[in-house]
């Protein structure tokens, strides 16, 4: 590994292609198929105004569809939570991916947010990551499994309890996808949310590295980490550790995850988070001190479940 060099960079757009192609080489050396993800989405509506969205999205192994879906947004305007309009918007969206098949869904949340909601509608907690917030509340996620629809769910619009008795109102849940500035609306509205919680508005911020053997790209390492102005919160997030075919099992994952695992430390955020394939390279990781603190079974092809891992650095 002597010409190596490991740079402290983005990578440019032909490296990410590459760390891109890569991966996927490897699913196939593994047996899997290249998934596609479908997005599911529907709105809620009052009169013309929008009031809410949930959204999923579910993962193909070519035509068909794996055993698990992603609650991705789940949005009700203030004035109308509390009459029920969260769990029937909820139920759609479950009615909708358990139609084609799908057994499981799974979300994440803010420990502020709605756990005890999500409990109420069937979901288990999956994993917590603590302190994952400025106010200390933690980062937890929900699963739950879901049961064939008895009749194809209805896909049009419906009433919802308006919270008085013997009354309905004229809300509709329609499946379509959020206009441009629904989804704005949504995300100033989870913005007001975080807020009343005493948590700043955070941005991320990508820190990364690359390896070249010359001028030649064989690797990288790269993440997310979250900041309140000048101040880190306590995960970063390790989205990518890849290394050539060629140049594996020579030290280079090693040295890049180190590499990155110094950077997080002169962040101070004091703690990483990442999630792999179960047939790529869980040894690797507890090699190097990560802890599994999560496992969606039987999310590949294969049967290997995707994986959560954490450690404190």
């Amino acid at each position: 590994m002597s010409a190596i060099r490991i740079l402290e960079r983005e990578m440019t757009d032909e490296e990410f292609a590459r760390r891109c192609a890569g991966s996927d080489e490897y699913t196939i050396e593994q047996g899997n198929p290249i998934q596609t993800s479908e997005q599911f989405s529907f709105v809620a509506l009052d009169g013309g105004t929008y009031i809410g969205c949930a959204t999923g999205v579910a993962y193909r192994n070519g035509p068909i569809y794996n055993g698990w879906a992603y609650l991705s947004e789940l949005f009700i305007e203030k004035p109308y939570r509390g009459r029920g309009l969260g769990a029937a918007i909820l139920c759609k969206l479950e009615e909708r991916v358990a139609g084609l098949g799908i057994t499981n869904i799974w979300t994440r949340t803010a420990g502020y947010e709605a756990p005890g909601f999500y409990r109420r509608q069937g979901y288990q907690v999956c994993f917590e990551l603590e302190n994952s917030y400025f106010t200390g509340h933690s980062h937890v996620g929900l699963r739950k499994a879901l049961a064939p629809p008895a009749s194809p769910g209805s896909r049009g619009d419906v009433g919802a309890s308006d919270g008085q008795s013997g009354s309905t109102s004229a809300i509709r849940i329609v499946e379509r996808e959020m206009t441009a500035a629904e989804s704005a609306r949504m995300n100033a509205g989870f913005d007001e949310y975080t807020l009343e919680y005493g948590n700043p508005i955070l941005t991320s911020e990508r820190h990364g590295f690359v390896a070249l053997d010359g001028d030649a790209f064989i690797g990288c390492a790269s993440g997310l980490a979250s900041k309140d102005d000048l101040v880190y919160a306590n995960w970063f997030v390790l989205t990518d550790l890849f290394a050539e075919k060629a140049y594996r099992g020579q030290g280079l994952g090693t040295a890049l995850l180190q590499k990155m695992e110094e950077s997080v430390t002169a962040l101070d955020c004091g703690n990483i988070s990442t999630w792999i394939a179960g047939y790529e390279a869980l040894g690797f990781f507890s090699k190097h001190g990560y802890e599994i603190f999560c496992e969606l079974e039987n999310w590949y092809a294969t049967g290997h479940g995707r994986v959560g891992l954490r450690k404190t650095v």
